[in-house]
């Protein structure tokens, strides 16, 4: 993967708040789902979606966190 590619990833997507509204959000509703799923008695088919959300929305939460170290250690170098 290129230079700039990366840098486009990690600062322009994942660097951004909303990202990490996103994440928080994605997992909140994966958790919630994946609660109310198992108390109703819901099958593993039902289960299942909301379990991917909430995986996504924490690798979203994780990528942001990622984004502001790599960020951060960008800044310390060029001073």
């Amino acid at each position: 993967m290129s230079e700039r590619i990366k840098r486009f990833l990690i600062v322009g997507f994942l660097g951004n708040h909303r990202t990490l509204l996103m994440g928080f959000i994605g997992l909140a509703v994966g958790v919630m789902g994946t609660i109310f799923g198992i108390s109703d008695g819901e099958g593993a088919g039902e289960i299942l979606p909301f379990l991917g959300i909430g995986v996504l929305g924490l690798l979203l939460v994780i990528g942001y966190v990622y984004a502001l170290v790599m960020q951060s250690k960008t800044q310390r170098r060029s001073r």
